[in-house]
């Protein structure tokens, strides 16, 4: 991270009082690293070490992937200097400068390409570059553009597509999953309780969770603080008469201290007529996982809510392994199943949540969108054209 020279300096300590003081109180640690004089080169540090924790581990990794290559790229073509001089800060912007560090991406696009990266992929990595020189430099890298404006650099590497047809997939890729697929895993996985890849799977669906939300996707250790245990689930209006159960979502990819999932809580409904409803199958996964009487409450941990059979923290990979086994056993073809990734149940309940013809703020709320993101999950099918042209013609 870069951090600017900060030279150390003694306050006034009548001043230095004057800050450190909230309510009447003064905070008298704060006045000792004050009055060090060493405050502003702390705090520098600091910033320069915190500010990336507001990604996950998985998303650092990735950009310091990316301008890695970025970085040996520029030193291959001999433009390192030319945006990253050896002593100094990087130019100052101009419009020209700005010119020169989008042909640079675009560039570092075409490589990535040719090596064998998918479009997609490729794009992925210029925006990390974007991202790390912001965070880094507090400026722009290049020409960002936006949905409806795209960078030269977007513009150039979806061109490429006609030149890169066969190893660029991503069209074709994340087949959304219908309800019922999900009821194929429901019936597969309910003779045994034991594990609940199934019962994740519908509950992905139905509430419009990221696979990663519900069950684990690291190799590290289950960390009830960040991770869904069973006390994250709230029964209403108590557990056996519930009619609709409450997941109290932590931290996600997209919601790094979990504040938008306490606003926006999402609710599945327990529907005793249904055997499918995702609600109901977690009140009984609860009741078999502890064997409860009726009207025994349960006491709900702070363990996995969806257990391997070992019981042990459920894997993403091995619930989308269970769906792709499922779904071959059915006889679905095999290039579609091919196309099935985690990403395909939330894409599957915001593509059907369309065909119901739910406004965008039901979308958005219930996907937990803030943005316009929610328009590239759904997948508008051959008969929700067809149902829109016979409406026409009535």
């Amino acid at each position: 991270m870069y951090t600017p020279d900060c030279v150390p300096h003694i306050p006034c300590p009548i001043e230095a009082e004057a800050v450190c003081t909230f309510n009447g109180r003064v905070q008298t640690e704060l006045l000792t690293a004050v009055m060090s004089g060493d405050f502003d080169i702390g705090a520098n540090e600091m910033v320069s070490v915190d500010v990336l924790q507001r990604w996950t581990t998985s998303t650092r990794k990735a950009k310091a992937r990316a301008v890695s290559l970025f970085l040996a790229h520029l030193r291959i073509v001999g433009t390192l200097s030319t945006f990253f001089p050896e002593a100094g800060d990087p130019p100052a912007f101009s419009l020209a400068h700005s010119r020169l560090q989008e042909r640079a991406l675009c560039s570092f696009a075409l490589l990535r390409i040719l090596a064998g990266q998918t479009i997609k992929g490729t794009l992925g990595y210029v925006s990390h570059v974007r991202t790390w020189y912001r965070t880094i430099y507090l400026a722009p890298f290049g020409d960002v553009g936006t949905q409806g404006s795209p960078s030269l650099t977007t513009q150039y590497a979806t061109s490429l597509r006609t030149h890169f047809p066969v190893k660029d997939t991503e069209t074709e890729a994340r087949l959304p999953v219908t309800w019922s697929m999900v009821a194929l895993f429901i019936t597969e996985q309910l003779p045994s309780y034991r594990e609940n890849w199934g019962i994740c799977a519908a509950v992905a669906f139905a509430g419009l969770y990221r696979l990663g939300e519900l069950c684990s996707t690291e190799h590290r250790p289950f960390d009830s603080a960040i991770d869904l245990c069973e006390s994250d689930l709230q029964f209403l209006p108590s557990f056996w008469d519930a009619d609709r159960v409450v997941i109290n979502l932590g931290p996600s990819k997209a919601d790094r201290f979990g504040d938008r999932a306490r606003a926006n809580q999402r609710l599945l409904p327990v529907d005793a007529s249904n055997p499918t409803s995702p609600g109901l199958l977690l009140k009984k996964m609860i009741v078999l996982r502890y064997n409860l009487r009726p009207s025994q409450d349960p006491i709900l941990r702070t363990v996995p809510l969806f257990q391997d059979q070992n019981g042990g923290h459920m894997k993403s990979r091995y619930v989308i392994a269970k769906m792709k086994r499922s779904l071959i056993a059915a006889r679905f073809q095999p290039t579609d199943v091919l196309r099935i990734t985690g990403h395909s149940l939330r894409i599957g309940g915001a593509t059907r949540l369309f065909q119901l013809q739910a406004s965008p703020e039901v979308l958005k709320r219930l996907g937990g969108w803030s943005s316009q993101a929610y328009r590239t999950y759904i997948r508008i099918q051959q008969d929700d054209l067809m149902q829109f042209s016979r409406r026409i013609c009535t």
